[in-house]
């Protein structure tokens, strides 16, 4: 049989675990966006909700958290928003050509 302080000793171990877990959860977002997306040849809109991200503009660049997505899915449905991407990156890696190519196969084309 488990005494009450077995069973307090378990209930704050798990609740430290759980504070542990989202406190490292939010320094990996405070370090910086896990995508990033340059737009060419026009700057990028201030707000841009795609993929279930908010894309925050910084000059041509969208800023985004992560998603649990494939990073190829994330451009080609954010391409389709805003027109072309000229690179984007998930976690500081870049898509290859052949990702970023599919991703803009679909690019919503403005009139100008």
């Amino acid at each position: 049989m488990i005494n009450r302080n077995t069973r307090s000793v378990r209930t704050i171990a798990a609740l430290s675990l759980a504070l542990l877990s989202v406190t490292a959860t939010a320094v990996a977002a405070a370090d910086g966006p896990y995508y990033r997306a340059v737009l060419t040849p026009k700057a990028a809109p201030d707000h841009v909700i795609s993929s279930g991200v908010a894309w925050e503009a910084k000059g041509n660049e969208l800023l985004g958290g992560e998603t649990g997505d494939q990073p190829w899915m994330v451009c080609a449905e954010l391409a389709h928003e805003v027109g072309t991407i000229s690179s984007f990156s998930a976690e500081g890696k870049e898509l290859n050509q052949d990702k970023l190519a599919y991703c803009n196969k679909n690019a919503h084309k403005t009139k100008g």
